[in-house]
C-alpha cells in the first residue's frame, strides 16, 4: 500500500490536476491525504463534492509545508502496516504513467532507500529540474543537481542514481524510516529545508537516497519555489524575503539548516557560503528590478 500525501494552501486548479493524475496512473493499491492547510478557496468542500475517496486533514494555515507533512504522516502511521510506503507529493506535480510504479519497483529491488522521482519542467515535458542533489562539498557549500537542464528524452541512462538529498514534491518513503528516525521537523523548517533536513538525517542514519529518472513527473515552475525572487515585485518585497517563511532566502531557516546537515568541521564555512548565496541572490534580482525600472 502506498499512501500518498499531498499538503495543500489553495490553489486548488493545482489540486484537481494532481488528483486527476493520480486517477489515471496509480494503478497499485493506495490512498490519498489532501492536508488542507487552511485554504479559503473551497479545497476542501470541492474535494468532499468530486473526490469522495481522497482523506482530508485539516490545518490552521500555520503548517506550511513541512508541518503539513507531519500531521500527514502522523494520521497514516496510525494504521500503516510496517511493509507499506508514504508518498509526499506537491499539488503542482502532474504524475506521468508509471510515475509511483517505477518507484515501487527500485523500493522492492534495493531495500532500504529513499527513492525521488525526476522532475521535469511542465511545458516541454522534457527539461530537467532541480529533483536530487549531490554535496561535491561540505566545506565549499559546493553541490550539483542531477541531469538538471537536461533533456529527459535525451538521457543515455536512466539508472538509479545515488544522491545526498532529495527534493520533497514527489519522493517514496518506507513507513519504517518514520518509526525508526522520526518525523518531519516542522518546528526548525516549518516550509523550506524540511525535505532536505529529514533526507540528509536519514541517509546519515543508514537509509540510502536514490533518484528514478524512469518516475518522471511533470512541475509547475510557475508555480513552485524553485526561483521565488523572480516573482517578487519590488525591492521592499525581496528584503522582506530575507525572513520569509515561504522564502528560500530565509537566513534564519538557512543558519538552522546549516547547523543541522552539515558536519561539525563545515558549519563556519558552510554558513558563510549560505549567506553569500543568499546576498547574491537578492541583489542580483534588485539589480534585474532597478534596471527595469530605468529602461521602462
Amino acid at each position: 500500500m502506498v499512501h500518498i500525501i499531498i499538503p495543500v494552501h489553495n490553489r486548488l486548479s493545482y489540486t484537481i490536476n494532481c488528483l486527476d493524475s493520480i486517477k489515471l496512473t496509480v494503478k497499485d493499491e493506495h490512498s490519498v491525504t489532501v492536508v488542507d492547510d487552511g485554504s479559503t478557496d473551497g479545497t476542501s468542500a470541492y474535494i468532499r463534492g468530486n473526490y469522495p475517496d481522497v482523506r482530508i486533514v485539516r490545518g490552521d494555515g500555520d503548517l506550511f509545508w513541512t508541518g503539513s507533512m507531519k500531521i500527514g504522516v502522523e494520521s497514516v502511521l496510525e494504521g500503516a502496516d510496517s511493509d507499506d510506503f508514504i508518498m509526499s507529493l506537491n499539488n503542482d506535480v502532474i504524475l506521468r504513467d508509471g510515475s509511483v510504479e517505477e518507484l515501487l519497483k527500485e523500493a522492492k529491488k534495493c531495500g532500504k532507500n529513499l527513492y525521488g522521482s525526476l522532475s521535469l519542467g511542465i511545458v516541454d515535458k522534457d527539461t530537467i529540474v532541480p529533483s536530487g542533489t549531490i554535496v561535491k562539498s561540505w566545506i565549499l557549500n559546493l553541490t550539483s543537481h542531477v541531469y538538471s537542464s537536461n533533456s529527459y528524452r535525451s538521457l543515455s541512462d536512466y539508472s538509479p542514481v545515488k544522491v545526498d538529498i532529495l527534493t520533497g514534491r514527489s519522493v517514496l518513503y518506507p513507513v519504517e524510516v518514520f518509526r525508526a528516525i522520526g518525523n518531519f521537523n516542522a518546528q526548525d523548517f516549518p516550509h523550506y529545508g524540511g525535505d532536505d533536513e529529514f533526507t540528509i538525517r536519514a541517509n546519515r542514519l543508514g537509509w540510502g537516497l536514490r533518484l528514478v529518472p524512469k518516475s518522471a513527473v511533470y512541475i509547475d515552475q510557475n508555480a513552485t519555489g524553485l526561483n521565488p525572487t523572480i516573482r517578487l515585485l519590488s525591492i521592499k518585497l525581496l528584503l522582506l524575503s530575507i525572513f520569509s517563511i515561504r522564502s528560500t532566502n530565509n537566513v534564519i531557516v538557512r543558519t538552522k539548516l546549516a547547523i543541522k546537515i552539515a558536519p561539525w568541521y563545515a558549519v563556519p564555512t558552510y554558513l558563510c557560503t549560505s549567506y553569500l548565496k543568499i546576498f547574491f541572490t537578492i541583489s542580483t534580482s534588485m539589480l534585474k528590478l532597478l534596471y527595469g525600472k530605468v529602461n521602462q
